[in-house]
């Protein structure tokens, strides 16, 4: 009897975990989804210096979040998107609107990936 009930207290553990971690990246990808939407904004009426600005607040966040994620996901897909932020505020200093806009774009896409490869679907287990 004591054994079941320490392997109940385990995977109640596990599935815990799991859900806070899920819990803890969907307000991370919600958070990161408003401030892209945000800088897509500033793009299309390109003002540049309010533009560097959230560039700079959106990198702080990025490395503050990143650092959290990176004890459950996959570096690869986190290296990824460091560098394509890391790209962001060189592209808003020279005013390359165009290529700003795709990255933006690009970032979206690469933060959206991340949470749905980490839902636990049959895609994504198997």
């Amino acid at each position: 009897m004591k054994r079941f009930v320490i392997v109940i207290i385990m995977l109640t553990g596990i599935l815990g975990a799991g859900c806070f971690s899920l819990f803890r990246l969907k307000n991370i990808v919600d958070q990161m989804e408003t401030e892209l939407s945000s800088l897509s904004e500033l793009v299309e009426q390109k003002q540049g210096q309010d533009l560097q600005q959230k560039i700079q607040d959106f990198q702080r966040l990025w490395e503050d979040e990143e650092r959290v994620m990176m004890r459950y996901i996959h570096h690869d897909e986190l290296d990824t998107i460091t560098g394509t932020v890391a790209r962001l505020f060189p592209l808003a200093e020279y005013e390359n609107h165009a290529e700003l806009a795709a990255e933006i774009s690009r970032l979206r896409h690469l933060i959206k990936h991340i949470y749905e490869s980490e839902l636990p679907t049959l895609q994504s287990v198997f």
